[in-house]
């Protein structure tokens, strides 16, 4: 019997436990089990692949960190299943053999089309990788997440501790202007994808590097301005005056968890300190009349025309983490009409998963893919869970024999699946 989340009402757990694994996963792992060779492309809004274009190295290693984590939940045979077939395409087509990382994009045939090596392709692959491993117990998945984090380390921190954002295929270049500029949000998807390499693997250097990036956030990031800004110059002057709520929701909930990955409880009062201040701002200012949160404020200051799926699915996360520390009813409240407001607005009844975008009348906006270079699974999947098993669900490392006991009774049971 599934363990729900015992820090909030049993009937939104379960809502998002079914909602996981009845009305987005299967969408998806249908998506990557149609893939001959494993890689994901677009997927139109009723669920249908779009044979034509690029396919993206964001997309298919945040679908193969959904795909091991859910299997870890619910040792369904078919995430695994799923998870497998990603993992061996996404390293075939996207893997550099010859100057390391992975490549931003492929084509529709599955040949290199953008062989640029940019940062979030590192961090999610790493990301993607050190879950997978949990899953599955393949050595080769935990050699390959250490050696992206090595990359990062040697190719994409600089001198003062920031992170890159993208060099050439071999490093050789990066532009100018990505050069003099820092981007919260490359900060924070590394610090993201070391965190679940803690996690099954916990050494002092994993913890150093995650406790500066923490401190960069508490220092330099989050007192710059009342929202969290985007984008910084080298000398931490923010560059970008527009705003996105599901980043004032989602870079807060993000070093929570890595705070209770290496047990820093000081840093962890800290970052709960500026959560709980982000979260009351964005309440106060992010709220849609007729509900959901707003995607964010543009370059003048004014709100965007949009709500996305990932910003309510952060918002989720946020809340019930607020909640969780102060127990204080408002955020119960918040959290229970937002959930609400799922389940009128963002459900797609007739195709399944969540509607990307909506507009201010919270109508779909156009007939937008459910699967693209960005638009993925895992967002709606880790909110989801964090809400049905509780966050802690993300923190779990390893358990004694997990991996002997898959191999035992599960791979038997995907031959000729």
């Amino acid at each position: 019997m599934t363990e729900l989340n015992s820090n909030i009402p049993s009937f939104l757990a379960q809502y998002a436990e079914n909602q996981v694994t009845k009305q987005i996963l299967p969408v998806w792992v249908k998506h990557a089990m149609r893939q001959k060779e494993g890689v994901m492309g677009a997927m139109s809004a009723t669920g249908q692949p779009v044979v034509t274009g690029p396919k993206g190295a964001v997309m298919n290693a945040r679908a193969l960190w959904s795909f091991a984590f859910a299997y870890r939940q619910t040792r369904n045979p078919r995430l695994f299943l799923a998870a497998a077939h990603c993992y061996e395409g996404f390293i075939d087509q996207f893997e550099d053999r010859e100057y390391g990382g992975m490549y931003w994009t492929v084509d529709s045939a599955g040949r290199p089309r953008d062989d640029s090596k940019a940062l979030l392709a590192q961090t999610y692959a790493l990301y993607a990788f050190a879950q997978y491993y949990a899953a599955s117990g393949d050595s080769t998945a935990l050699m390959r997440a250490n050696r992206l984090a090595q990359l990062i380390e040697v190719r994409y921190q600089r001198s003062d501790g920031t992170y890159a954002s993208e060099f050439a295929r071999d490093f050789s270049a990066s532009t100018p202007e990505i050069e003099n500029e820092t981007d919260s949000c490359h900060q924070l998807h590394v610090l993201e994808a070391l965190t679940q390499l803690y996690l099954v693997q916990p050494t002092d250097a994993i913890k150093q590097s995650l406790t500066h990036i923490i401190d960069l956030f508490l220092v330099r990031i989050f007192p710059a301005e009342k929202h969290l800004p985007m984008l910084f110059d080298r000398q931490w002057q923010v560059l970008n005056p527009a705003r996105s709520y599901g980043h004032n929701f989602e870079a807060p909930w993000l070093l929570s968890l890595a705070c209770q990955a290496i047990q820093d409880k000081e840093r962890g009062l800290c970052v709960d300190h500026e959560m709980k201040r982000l979260v009351d701002l964005t309440l106060e200012e992010g709220l849609h009349s007729e509900g959901g949160f707003l995607y964010g404020l543009d370059s003048a200051g004014q709100p965007t025309g949009t709500l996305t799926w990932w910003g309510q699915a952060e918002a989720s996360n946020a809340l019930q983490h607020v909640y969780r520390f102060t127990q204080d009813e408002r955020y119960l409240n918040a959290l229970s009409q937002l959930w609400q407001d799922i389940k009128t607005h963002w459900v797609d009844t007739e195709n399944d998963e969540w509607f990307t975008d909506l507009d201010l009348h919270l109508r779909p906006t156009g007939n937008l893919n459910k699967a693209d270079l960005w638009r993925c699974v895992y967002h709606s999947t880790r909110a989801c869970f964090a809400l049905s098993r509780g966050e802690d669900a993300l923190l779990t490392p390893i358990k004694n024999n997990e991996t002997d006991a898959f191999t035992a009774a599960v791979a038997p049971s995907l031959i000729g699946f």
